[in-house]
């Protein structure tokens, strides 16, 4: 129970989540800058237009395992070149795919 107190804590003090400069960001939001201000099916036709995505889309995040070495390159690639990682990824994913479902997926 005390671990579960202190990871409580912990996050409630967190600078990587309550970011003092976001914070700041935020305060100075206008009631103005809070508002839409076109209609929905004007957003919506704009929206169409722009993304160009299928009637019903669908993500793959959190669809994949999550190994330790996973999650150690997504660390990295924050620090290094994301070109990299985005190559690299795709091919991490379909190895840990091949391997948590003991086939080779295409």
């Amino acid at each position: 129970m005390q671990e579960s107190v202190e990871v409580r804590q912990a996050r409630q003090q967190s600078k990587r989540i309550h970011h003092p400069l976001v914070q700041e960001r935020v305060k100075k939001l206008t009631q103005r800058e809070c508002q839409r201000h076109l209609p929905f099916a004007q957003r919506q036709s704009l929206q169409q237009h722009y993304f160009q995505l299928p009637l019903l889309p669908t993500t793959t995040i959190g669809s994949f395992p999550q190994t330790t070495e996973i999650r150690k390159a997504e660390l990295l690639s924050e620090k290094e070149s994301s070109a990299i990682w985005t190559i690299w990824r795709p091919c991490a994913l379909k190895s840990n795919m091949s391997s948590a479902t003991g086939r080779n997926r295409a």
